[in-house]
């Protein structure tokens, strides 16, 4: 895991390529948070092809997304570049205010192993809400966690969980947007479950044909996600539809 917990001295000695992401970012952007899943977008191997799919949408993505995270990584690591918490130099950095984010996408919990499904569906709650608190205007989209046949436990086993997870995050977020004015940015959830299967039957297997290792998916994999699981309208119509 290349997540780390500890306070680095400086903020040039914390993952320099995040700054270089967030720095040649364009004003409104729409900021990924996620764990190796999120981060693969950026891999020909992996979610290439998808990415420059959404470069091509126009909703300006910035990938924030680190391997390994567990949410609680995710939100020590969006404080630090948020602002909120200090390096150990006592300097902070506000990169994502200099965006002007009109987005955020936030895929979490996956490496969540020790919580149950209420609790990652009630810390990626809390992470949307603290993200709409800092920027109100921008629209937050929770991308359910897709199956995978990798980690503790059966797969049968690990996919109830995560299902339970999606089922409880999407209550919780349309609590949440059901709260925020109209002239704010929306807080909305967006699962796809069934196309990892075979012959999208969800009571069947997962479809090995979509990853790479049964936990990532291979670009056939991120094509369903962005296509028949509906992730790219989703995100260009909820980019265009918030508040500039």
């Amino acid at each position: 895991m290349r997540g780390v917990w500890s306070t680095p001295a400086g903020p040039n000695l914390d993952f320099p390529e995040f700054q270089t992401e967030l720095l040649a970012g364009e004003q409104g952007a729409t900021i990924f948070i996620g764990d190796s899943i999120t981060e693969l977008y950026k891999q020909a191997f992996a979610g290439g092809a998808a990415w420059s799919q959404f470069q091509s949408a126009g909703i300006k993505p910035v990938n924030f997304a680190i391997a390994g995270d567990t949410i609680e990584n995710m939100l020590f690591r969006y404080n630090l570049y948020n602002g909120r918490t200090q390096f150990a130099d006592g300097s902070t950095l506000s990169l994502f205010q200099a965006l002007n984010p009109r987005m955020f996408v936030l895929m979490m919990g996956t490496n969540n192993f020790n919580i149950d499904s209420e609790q990652i569906a009630q810390a990626t709650l809390n992470f949307a809400d603290l993200i709409h608190q800092d920027f109100p205007c921008a629209s937050v989209v929770v991308v359910g966690i897709p199956p995978n046949t990798l980690g503790q436990g059966t797969p049968a086993e690990r996919n109830a969980v995560l299902f339970d997870a999606n089922t409880r995050s999407e209550q919780l977020v349309g609590e949440i947007d059901s709260l925020v004015p109209p002239c704010l940015g929306s807080v909305d959830f967006h699962g796809v479950w069934d196309p990892f299967f075979v012959n999208s039957d969800p009571g069947g297997l997962v479809n090995d044909d979509l990853y790479i290792d049964g936990l990532h998916p291979n670009p056939n994999g991120y094509s369903v996600w962005l296509g028949t699981g509906g992730l790219l309208n989703k995100l260009t119509t909820t980019y265009f539809q918030c508040s500039a």
